[in-house]
């Protein structure tokens, strides 16, 4: 018989915390799972560690392939998966033993498509708990999905104009049901290198019947700011054209489901965020641009994506406190001001 849950374990050079990641899964209340570690091309002993979990325990699995990317890795894991229902773990993550138990005693018992729960932020210093803003075991209906979870992946504001918590689009701290992935062929988009979780997401959420809240902080996410080692903390080649693609893929998705002129204003706010992140990207460690050419480049961005148009018609109110700063600064033409503030940051943050 099928395993009741898939787990995808997409592995790259993830020695010092496969074994705490590993055995997280392992030691799961819920034992009807199969563990599917995708190992992409490690050059560290992540591969042996992997092969020492298949001969250990005959509920792991392991895919040995060449890199290609977290994308790749997981659209393989999903190819191989043979479980009821689906979720994804990162290699430097973690998750509490009731996790998938009670998770799935709760989505099956309301019959929905996905679940998602709320997780533990961990810096290598600190932890904080980012607790999902609806009640436990709220159900989101399908039109209910499409007015309220999917414009909360995209911007801080409700549809009609509240302001709102914005959900980050993890698929870690979701479990979907596997038919709903499968029969939609629902897979990573191997052109997005960063933010594929959120276009993963809307994609599953624009397609379910019912999605329902779980508020307990199941999932511990790992990014330790002592090493540099996130998106947000190197350079990433070619930033502002993934996230333009993204940001087109989503549209086509709301367009998709009727929802691209009501979400409009989301769009726009998600377009000015994506320029800020690409500027603070030229200025991350490793940046190839000198002073001129990150002014140049970022000069390029915000003419590009609209972004003096679209700040005069959201203004500043649905940005948070050093947000409104940088905007304000790049709206007025202050590049400069907004690329030394950044270079700071990333030397001393």
């Amino acid at each position: 018989m099928n395993p009741k849950l898939s787990i995808i374990v997409p592995v790259y050079n993830a020695e010092k915390y496969l074994h705490q990641c590993v055995d997280s899964i392992l030691e799961q209340e819920l034992t009807d799972l199969e563990v599917i570690l995708v190992d992409d091309g490690s050059i560290d002993i992540s591969a042996a560690i992997c092969d020492e979990y298949v001969s250990r325990d005959s509920r792991v699995k392991v895919i040995h392939k060449t890199n290609g990317g977290v994308c790749l890795a997981r659209n393989t894991g999903i190819e191989s998966s043979s479980g009821e229902y689906i979720t994804f773990v990162d290699a430097d993550d973690w998750i509490e033993s009731n996790m998938y138990r009670e998770m799935i005693t709760v989505i099956a018992g309301h019959q929905a498509d996905i679940g998602i729960c709320s997780f533990t932020f961990f810096d290598g210093r600190n932890y904080r708990d980012d607790i999902l803003p609806w009640e436990n075991f709220t159900v989101f209906e399908k039109k209910e999905i499409r007015e309220k979870l999917i414009p909360a992946l995209v911007s801080p504001m409700d549809l009609e104009g509240n302001k709102q918590p914005v959900l980050m689009g993890s698929v870690c701290r979701c479990i979907f049901k596997g038919e709903l992935i499968r029969s939609n062929q629902i897979f990573f988009n191997l052109k997005i290198k960063f933010t594929e979780d959120v276009l993963f997401d809307i994609q599953a959420f624009s397609l379910a019947e019912s999605i329902i809240i779980c508020r307990q902080p199941y999932y511990n996410y790992r990014q330790d700011t002592r090493f540099k080692s996130s998106t947000t903390q190197r350079y990433m080649v070619g930033a502002y054209q993934i996230y333009k693609s993204c940001k087109q893929e989503i549209e086509n998705i709301i367009s998709g489901i009727g929802y691209d002129q009501r979400m409009q204003k989301q769009m726009q706010w998600s377009s000015c965020i994506q320029v800020l992140t690409a500027v603070r990207n030229l200025c991350a460690p490793g940046t190839p641009h000198s002073l001129g050419e990150r002014v140049k480049q970022a000069r390029y961005y915000i003419m590009d994506s609209d972004f003096e148009q679209n700040v005069d018609k959201l203004g500043y109110f649905y940005f948070r406190w050093d947000h409104k700063i940088l905007v304000w600064l790049l709206r007025h033409s202050f590049i400069r001001t907004v690329i030394a503030a950044y270079t700071i940051r990333h030397r001393f943050w």
